[in-house]
């Protein structure tokens, strides 16, 4: 627990949001407002080229099952709570309906950790990969 308050120090909790892909894109566009990524994934690959516009960097969104992401069609996404309040500038969850788990973020991720094969290994291939 010692190791994982280190990377995660704060008493977040979990909360699910329903968006539709545009709304998840949009999410994904503002956290590579600075030409790279601001926030971790799972569970996707975002393909970007940080040499486009803002808003428009996002070259492909896909599920780990390889499914791409579909504009109009809804998706649950996990969220800290301090990021739905509109935390770091992400202000475009703050009005979003969603649903307390009440479940600690670093209780999450132990849980989660605790099942994964030790020693923890990050991926072989980054969430956020630059499009060339």
């Amino acid at each position: 627990m010692g190791r994982l308050f280190a990377v995660m120090p704060f008493d977040n909790r979990v909360v699910l949001l329903e968006l539709t892909g545009a709304q998840v894109r949009e999410v994904l566009e503002f956290a590579l407002r600075s030409g790279g990524p601001s926030i971790h994934v799972s569970g996707i690959t975002v393909r970007y080229d940080p040499r486009r516009h803002a808003g428009e960097r996002i070259r492909e969104v896909r599920f780990v099952d390889g499914r791409k992401l579909v504009d109009d069609r809804r998706y649950r996404m996990a969220v800290n709570d301090f990021m739905v309040t509109g935390g770091d500038g992400f202000s475009m969850l703050a009005d979003k309906p969603r649903l307390e788990s009440g479940a600690v973020l670093l209780d999450a991720l132990e849980l989660y950790a605790r099942r994964l094969p030790q020693p923890i290994e990050p991926p072989a291939v980054g969430r956020f990969q630059v499009d060339q």
